[in-house]
């Protein structure tokens, strides 16, 4: 499964930390920065080590969100909320 599949989006923030899905996602799950070279091996290396802590991330958000009647569910904003509660 290509990278983009598992990461919809990463955020280059200000000081040029990469992180994914949403601007002011936790540092503790940054793939890097951009003055450092080979992202293909980074992002590899960031999926081999962080996709089971990011599938329980998903899981923990989506029980969370279960049984809510909302119309909308932000879903990268709830894994932000739910990434800073722990």
């Amino acid at each position: 499964m290509p990278f983009v599949d598992l990461v919809p989006s990463l955020v280059v923030e200000a000081d040029g930390l990469i992180v994914p899905f949403i601007y002011g996602f936790p540092h503790c799950w940054s793939i890097g920065t951009i003055y450092e070279q080979g992202f293909a091996e980074r992002a590899c290396n960031w999926r081999k080590t962080a996709m089971p802590s990011i599938r329980t991330l998903l899981r923990t958000t989506l029980d969370r969100l279960d049984g809510k009647n909302a119309t909308y569910i932000d879903l990268l904003g709830e894994l932000l909320i739910t990434a800073c509660e722990d």
